[in-house]
Formats: structure tokens, sequence, C-alpha cells
């Protein structure tokens, strides 16, 4: 993994930290807020898995 992978990696995990944090704060708001901060939480939990699933494959067929 070169150096530009992982800095990218790292903005990705930044990025997505800052969007559950912003969704956790407008969850504290109101209702309907809360209702989108959950579909905000619950896309980047989809994303990250299947961010993981790309890394698996890739790691797959990198070894082979």
């Amino acid at each position: 993994m070169d150096g530009r992978s992982m800095a990218r990696d790292m903005g990705k995990f930044t990025l997505l930290a800052g969007v559950t944090v912003l969704a956790a704060w407008i969850a504290v708001t109101g209702r309907v807020a809360y209702t989108l901060a959950m579909l905000v939480i619950a896309a980047a939990l989809v994303y990250s898995v299947l961010d993981l699933v790309d890394y698996e494959i890739v790691k797959r067929r990198r070894r082979d």
C-alpha cells in the first residue's frame, strides 16, 4: 500500500467520521432530524461494509 492510497483512505475515514458526528449532533436537535441522522449513519455503515468488501476483493486479486 503506497502513501497516496493510505492518505486517501485516511481522508475517507475522516470524512465519514465527521459525517457521523454531525449526524449525531443533528439527532440531538429533534425528531425529524433524528430520523435523517439515522439514515445518514445507516448510509455510512453500508458504505463502510461495501468498502471493506471491495478491499478484500482487491487483496484477493493481488494475491493470485
